[in-house]
């Protein structure tokens, strides 16, 4: 029996996806962050069906579950086999909030500039993962501070 959101009283949403057909899209990654901090405004938030503009809900979906996996946000998810093909898969979800990593990257990259400038190091590097840009970010926002500062990081 499934459970009812506390927050809306609806029930969760489902979203199926082949895992195998889904690739990180760092911009989607990027502008879930940015979702999330807005509109998880409690300490234990219940964003479910979340929507951003351009991208399609199992997409949202996959990166949700990527980005939990990752440590960038809590969130309840069940996966759930499908009954005829059991590479896909149904994924039901409740994000909660920002981690500290997730608070810390978003940090790096709210900013379009320097978001800019991550994506293009990734690109240049040929890393194109969640750790590969979180430490370009760190990186990035550690030479502006230290070119900015005059005082080395």
């Amino acid at each position: 029996m499934e459970k009812l959101n506390r927050e809306s009283g609806r029930m969760p949403h489902r979203f199926k996806y082949r895992g195998d057909d889904m690739k990180l899209e760092m911009d989607l990654l990027r502008d879930l962050l940015l979702y999330i901090e807005e509109k998880a405004t409690r300490v234990h938030s219940d964003l479910e069906d979340i929507q951003i503009d351009g991208w399609p809900g199992e997409e949202v979906a996959y990166h949700v579950v990527q980005a939990e996996a990752d440590g960038l946000i809590k969130a309840t998810i069940t996966e759930i086999p499908g009954d005829d093909d059991p590479a896909l898969l149904f994924i039901e979800y409740s994000v909660h909030r920002l981690t500290m990593r997730g608070h810390d990257f978003l940090g790096n990259i709210k900013e379009p500039s320097n978001w800019e400038a991550v994506k293009d190091g990734t690109k240049k590097v040929g890393a194109i993962t969640v750790d590969a840009a979180v430490g370009i970010a760190q990186a990035y926002i550690k030479a502006k501070i230290a070119a900015y500062t005059g005082l080395p990081l």
